[in-house]
């Protein structure tokens, strides 16, 4: 007596696997998207703190060498090194905060699509009437409908009338 080979191209397995590799999309992509958002905030909040044009050590550079008249060469080429150094952190945190930002949008777009995804592979056929049960019609359901869009209307209307008002100093 053989026992029978399991299918590798069954469609449920196929299906159970998929779904496991939604969610596990979802979950990096979700990981990734935190990560990348925790480092822009890490380094916005660091460039809030740090302007390059109120540097003490090139104030001290400058300082230094107008005293002596620009007369050593070597300390100017020190200042000129020093802000060349300044401009290429400043401009280098404008592209880190350029490309974080796609980043970001690629990883939350990758995360939405692929919980979507691990969504639907979840979701359960609807479960039938019982028996005996009316259908609903629905027109409760609307007529409720209306009334409410009605009452926020109404309530729109009296704010707008209200910030009017004041606006015209009655």
């Amino acid at each position: 007596m053989t026992t029978p080979k399991r299918n590798p191209f069954d469609p449920a397995r196929r299906e159970r696997l998929l779904c496991a590799v939604a969610v596990g999309v979802a979950v990096a992509a979700g990981l990734f998207s935190a990560a990348v958002g925790a480092g822009l905030v890490a380094r916005w909040v660091e460039s809030q703190r740090w302007d390059p044009f109120d540097s003490a050590d090139l104030a001290h550079l400058r300082d230094a060498a107008i005293a002596q008249g620009f007369s050593d060469a070597g300390r100017v080429e020190r200042i000129r090194e020093f802000e060349r150094s300044l401009r290429e952190e400043y401009f280098y945190r404008g592209r880190f905060a350029r490309w974080g930002g796609w980043m970001l949008l690629g990883g939350v777009g990758v995360f939405l699509g692929s919980a979507k995804w691990a969504a639907d592979c979840r979701r359960r056929a609807p479960a039938p009437a019982h028996a005996g049960e009316a259908p609903s019609d629905g027109r409760r359901a609307a007529r409720a409908a209306r009334w409410a869009v009605a009452l926020i209307g109404l309530a729109l209307a009296a704010a707008l009338a209200a910030v009017a008002a004041g606006a015209l100093g009655g």
